[in-house]
């Protein structure tokens, strides 16, 4: 029997992170027992994770279709992606990849947005709400307060 896939997570703990994400999670896969695939390192979930793999090679070998998982996680529903990519050094090669996997898995479409970054701190959402983005690295440092 295949797998029904609520989530797909990719290097983020949504226990921690963002704790209504994850209680929405556990309590989609206890009403209709969905999978949910995570690539990352080792992390405590509290409810069942496929986990798939610890790192970039992982998402490229889903994408290329070398893995095991890649025909259930290209349906996918709700991947969601962890805020803590973007803090990588190879976070450009990174977001290519995961913009091939949404495209070839439909996940963005007029009727549903399914990408989802899952920031790593509540504020930063309403910040880039206000237009609040860091320009360069060393912003901070030239921010004068008032």
């Amino acid at each position: 029997m295949g797998y029904i896939i609520s989530s797909f997570l990719m290097n983020c703990q949504p226990r921690v992170e963002s704790t209504m994400v994850n209680a929405r999670i556990r309590k989609t896969i206890d009403a209709t027992n969905a999978k949910v695939g995570y690539i990352g390192p080792p992390t405590d979930f509290n409810y069942d994770c496929e986990h798939l793999g610890t790192g970039p090679q992982t998402l490229v070998e889903i994408v290329l279709g070398h893995h095991f998982f890649f025909s259930t996680i290209l349906n996918a529903k709700n991947p969601i992606i962890g805020g803590g990519i973007l803090e990588r050094p190879d976070k450009d090669a990174i977001l290519t990849t995961v913009d091939t996997f949404v495209e070839k898995g439909n996940i963005v479409r007029p009727d549903w947005n399914g990408f989802n970054v899952l920031l790593l701190n509540v504020a930063q959402a309403a910040a880039f709400d206000l237009g609040l983005v860091l320009k360069s690295s060393n912003s901070i440092e030239s921010t004068k307060f008032v």
